[in-house]
């Protein structure tokens, strides 16, 4: 079992791995860091050092610099995002934001490190999307919320720049308009290009 340091957090020992367990709640969520101990640091100088990660933690709390860690994926650090961002955003905005997040950025971007997406990784993305045969206005949706959620860890000081800023934006492409001359030629349209989704797929 933990010990908890005056309600501030959990220390823990795991045996297994030698190392110390650090556990404290950010943004609602439990969140666990850890301490290995160093080639002949004994239990006792590693447990100095676990408390002292603590202290390091809940000085950050304070600040409310948060606790992502840089290394993360950003598969994580955009959910962590979306917990941020929802009070401050309607709630149908929030789920189009879930949805976007979880249908286009993860599966494409999801398993970078935070620390390590960089311009290439991005213009990939896109690419693949226009393969895909996405819209152009989906993607640009997909990069405008992506560099929302990068400034967003760029001002929480977990990252040093913004990488979305190094690839070109997306434009909106224009359709070209052709008249349908009767409700036949209308119904045939809306029948092959199918109807207009509320969220994206």
């Amino acid at each position: 079992m933990g010990k908890n340091i005056n309600g501030r957090g959990t220390i823990f020992w795991d045996e297994k791995n030698r190392r110390y367990g650090v556990q404290v709640t950010d943004n609602g969520r439990r969140r666990t860091f850890r301490y290995k101990l160093k080639e002949g640091e004994t239990k006792t100088s590693g447990k100095e050092k676990a408390m002292e990660l603590l202290d390091e933690i809940r000085r950050k709390q304070k600040k409310d610099v948060g606790l992502t860690q840089s290394k993360m994926p950003l598969r994580e650090y955009l959910q962590v995002w979306l917990t941020r961002i929802r009070p401050s955003i309607r709630e149908n905005t929030y789920k189009d934001y879930v949805s976007l997040v979880n249908v286009h950025l993860i599966p494409r971007l999801g398993d970078y490190r935070l620390d390590k997406l960089n311009a290439d990784h991005i213009s990939e993305a896109w690419g693949k999307m226009i393969e895909d045969e996405k819209s152009a206005s989906l993607i640009e949706h997909c990069h405008v919320r992506l560099s929302k959620a990068l400034e967003d860890a760029k001002a929480r000081k977990l990252i040093d720049f913004n990488p979305v800023n190094d690839v070109k934006k997306p434009s909106k492409s224009k359709r070209q308009m052709t008249p349908l001359d009767s409700v036949p030629e209308l119904q045939t349209y809306l029948d092959e290009n199918g109807q207009k989704q509320t969220r994206w797929v």
